[in-house]
């Protein structure tokens, strides 16, 4: 494969994942389009590297606008989307306006066009499930709008495989974490708001008892089964997770470790959406191709800790 000769679109390529897979991409020596409205991405998760990328300020709703970008691409990767839980119970037709109906026109352009097609999909499609563990064989029940627009995507691809021959790979993604997460939005995910609030030596807010679980996942890891799954030609649904799970209340004492700030955990009442526990079967992907987590948590915290600590996001 020469990479430089392949073209990739990223989707939400400014923002967390994105932006780490892009990076990547990068030092693989593909070429790359990042296609971000910059709603939840930011323009400094992107900078290091700007002058290799081609950037495209959109939004993916824009359905002329994106589409003049999926032309001679060989993959898209998909990442842009409303991505908060609480904020698709309070606006679920923004959700599934940016969710559903723009991710459909992509996946038909990439029909069309002979595209690759890689989606960011969600641990939430199983919903508050009581399964201990989560293969991808479990019952999907969504709680949440949000949850309920990534397994649309997931059926939809299926369809779309077994009408068009559709070429799509749908990652199920547990909790992920890592440098370029943003710690300041109002959802943010509860690592880098953990850290963040401990740099500022504020309380740590746990919602609900503490004792909900989840399956932690490194962003690294996350990355090299993202691009497994395309240079390796991986298509179906997987699981991306650790196959391990933390509770809330233990995962706050790993990130005070990092801190020698004396440091309040106050919890609040628990959030509509909120799943009780979480916990990742990856075995699939594993069973499938070379990938393995390999980055534990208590290692992932101490790499965010001094990422935030260094880049003053906090």
């Amino acid at each position: 494969m020469k990479q430089k000769n392949k073209k990739i679109l990223v989707t939400g390529g400014a923002g967390f994942i994105g932006s780490n897979l892009v990076e990547t991409l990068i030092k693989k020596n593909y070429q790359v389009i990042v296609y971000d409205d910059l709603s939840t991405g930011y323009k400094k998760n992107i900078k290091e590297f700007a002058d290799k990328i081609k950037f495209v300020k959109g939004d993916i709703r824009d359905f002329k606008k994106i589409n003049s970008n999926l032309k001679n691409i060989d993959c898209v990767f998909h990442l842009a989307a409303m991505v908060s839980v609480p904020e698709s119970i309070q606006n679920p037709l923004d959700c599934f306006d940016t969710n559903v109906r723009a991710s459909i026109n992509i996946i038909d352009q990439c029909k069309q066009n002979n595209i690759k097609f890689i989606f960011a999909s969600s641990a939430a499609v199983y919903g508050d499930d009581k399964t201990k563990i989560k293969t991808e064989n479990t019952k999907t029940s969504p709680i949440s709008p949000y949850g309920l627009s990534k397994l649309y995507i997931e059926n939809l691809c299926e369809i779309y495989k077994k009408e068009f021959d559709l070429n799509y790979t749908c990652f199920r993604n547990f909790n992920v974490y890592g440098p370029k997460q943003d710690p300041n939005s109002a959802y943010a995910a509860v690592i880098p708001s953990f850290i963040n609030n401990t740099l500022k030596k504020q309380d740590l807010n746990i919602f609900g008892d503490g004792k909900q679980t989840r399956d932690f996942i490194y962003i690294e890891d996350v990355i090299k089964a993202y691009l497994l799954a395309y240079e390796k030609n991986i298509s179906g649904i997987y699981n991306l997770g650790c196959n391990e799970i933390l509770n809330l209340k233990k995962l706050a004492k790993l990130v005070l470790n990092n801190s020698k700030n004396k440091i309040n955990i106050v919890h609040k009442k628990a959030r509509k959406g909120d799943i009780k526990h979480s916990r990742a079967s990856s075995n699939k992907f594993q069973k499938t191709s070379t990938w393995r987590p390999v980055v534990k948590i208590g290692d992932g915290i101490e790499k965010s800790f001094k990422y935030y600590k260094v880049s003053k996001n906090y």
